[in-house]
């Protein structure tokens, strides 16, 4: 017959046994839990992928029915390689819109820039002139070759 002491030791041992075996249950109970809502997750992505990859193939024959990138015969248009020379990802585009950005900086952080750019409209404005009164004294001329002309 075991002791009162052993009893005392075995009991000790089961009440800790299915104390564990509890956590180990709820610790699943958790877990499954967490699978489902990550499999609603799953499906949920899931179908908004397939939506936009849907809507992609609707946008891209959209494009391409506005803008063909092969002719009947089956050449690749220019627009084709113009295109493929453009950012591919979004990253892309936002570094080559930073260097933009940086470009324009640096010139309007350039007082020598601006005023190249200010004698250069300058100039434009001058040969405007210049054309404009030569197309004056042009028309001038001709009216006065017309006037010798006439009876």
């Amino acid at each position: 017959m075991k002791s009162n002491y052993a009893m005392s030791a075995e009991k000790m041992k089961e009440h800790y046994v299915s104390a564990s075996l509890e956590k180990v249950k709820n610790k699943l109970a958790e877990k499954l839990s967490e699978t489902r809502n990550l499999e609603k997750d799953f499906d949920c992505i899931t179908r908004k992928f397939n939506n936009l990859k849907e809507k992609l193939k609707e946008n891209k024959n959209k494009a391409e029915a506005i803008a063909p990138m092969q002719d009947s015969r089956g050449n690749d248009l220019p627009l084709k390689a113009e295109l493929e020379l453009l950012p591919a990802t979004i990253e892309d585009i936002q570094i080559a819109i930073d260097e933009a950005n940086q470009k324009i900086q640096s010139i309007a952080d350039n007082p020598e820039v601006i005023r190249q750019y200010e004698d250069r409209l300058r100039e434009i404005a001058k040969i405007k002139e210049d054309i404009a009164a030569s197309a004056d004294a042009h028309d001038a001329k001709k009216m006065d070759l017309l006037s010798q002309f006439k009876p």
